[in-house]
This record gives C-alpha cells, sequence and structure tokens, in this order.
C-alpha cells in the first residue's frame, strides 16, 4: 500500500497553523501533514506496540490532538479514551464501559476546546461527557432541547449542539442556552467552529453565524 493512499478518511484535525492530522480509519493510522500537504509522519496502528497493552487492539474510529501534541484515540474495541505522547508511550486510558460516573455508552466522536477540556461525544443518547487532559472526569452534560442533536462543537466559552435544521447554544458562563432555528428545509451535513462564527455546511452552500 502507497503511503499517501487512503482508506475511509473519517476526521480531519488541524490544531495550528503549521500541522493538519487526518484519520484513515480502515487502515488503522493517522497522517500529520504540513500546509503543503506533505506527509511528515504518521501512527500506524497496525504496527504500533504499546508496553502493558499487548492485548489490545487499537482501532482509532474518532481522535483529538492535545496542546502538547498528545493523540487522543477514541478507540473502537473497548470505548476508552488513549491518550498516546508524541513519543508513541501511552501515558493513561480513561472513559469506556466500566470508568464509574465518567463510564461512555455509545460515543462517535471527541474533541477538545480551548481550555483543553476533553469533550467525549454520545448523540445518540443525547449526552456529552467532559474530562480534563488528565483523563479526570468532570461532568456530564444532557441538555434538555426541542430537537435531537447531531453534532456538537466546542469552544472556549461555549458548546453547539446541531440538529437538523436549528442549533442550541450553551453559555458556560451563565449556564443558559439558546437555541436558534435555521429557518429553512435544508439538512445541516457538516459544521465548523471559527473564533467568532459557526460555519455550516449544507448541500449546495456554507452559512455563517456569529458567536455571542
Amino acid at each position: 500500500m502507497a503511503r499517501e493512499g487512503f482508506n475511509f478518511p473519517s476526521k480531519i484535525v488541524v490544531p495550528n497553523r503549521q500541522s493538519i492530522f487526518l484519520l484513515d480509519q480502515m487502515n488503522r493510522r493517522i497522517m500529520q501533514f504540513n500546509t503543503n500537504l506533505k506527509i511528515i509522519d504518521d501512527v500506524n496502528f497496525l504496527t504500533l506496540e504499546i508496553p502493558g497493552e499487548s492485548e489490545t487492539q487499537l482501532w482509532p474510529i474518532s481522535f483529538a490532538v492535545g496542546p502538547a501534541g498528545d493523540l487522543f484515540l477514541l478507540n473502537q474495541e473497548d470505548l476508552r479514551v488513549y491518550k498516546i505522547t508524541p513519543d508513541g508511550i501511552l501515558e493513561r486510558t480513561f472513559g469506556g464501559l466500566d470508568f464509574g460516573a465518567g463510564s461512555v455508552q455509545e460515543p462517535w466522536d471527541l474533541t477538545i476546546n480551548e481550555n483543553n477540556m476533553v469533550f467525549c461525544i454520545d448523540s445518540t443518547n443525547q449526552e456529552v461527557l467532559q474530562f480534563d487532559l488528565f483523563g479526570t472526569f468532570r461532568s456530564r452534560i444532557a441538555p434538555t432541547l426541542p430537537f435531537r442533536w447531531h453534532h456538537m462543537v466546542a469552544v472556549e466559552r461555549a458548546l453547539v449542539f446541531v440538529g437538523t435544521h436549528e442549533l442550541h447554544y450553551f453559555d458556560w458562563r451563565s449556564l443558559n442556552g439558546t437555541t436558534v432555528s435555521l429557518g429553512q428545509p435544508a439538512k445541516v451535513l457538516d459544521l465548523a467552529m471559527g473564533r467568532d462564527y459557526l460555519y455550516l455546511l449544507f448541500e449546495n452552500r456554507v452559512d455563517l453565524y456569529p458567536l455571542k
């Protein structure tokens, strides 16, 4: 297999202005690119040996990149989050089905906000679990909304839950939320968060929404 060949690329993360990370899910690897889209590194979980974890199969279904370049992997096999240093050392695991108050049921995505909090997203059960970078469980958020949400993004001051035709902005400071109708029949396909704006992708356009 050529190094540049992908098999079901499923998530892209841009943690800074110098690097782009891509999850090549079926090939079980994470690729790192520079700004010219040249491969500068990769982590292959088919061959990666982790001390003390020889019986665990690492098959990431999502990932996030920490401020020091650590990889946070959401593992399909046991639903745990694995924190791996840039040197390929397993630092810790957390989450999974038996992590006490921080247990997860059907997580499908990870994200890290500007305050370095890790969010494990479970849209099936309409909840989000919050951990710090050390894997300490902080809170479980299950907002009561007038719609089912299928995406969530986190910024320093808020969580934004996105449904098919509406979104909900939850403010950490006030603990209050606001639901906004998108006012159109088009379905939201994907979203991205900037510092001041939320970008929503529809079938034939991108809409820009200011953040409060």
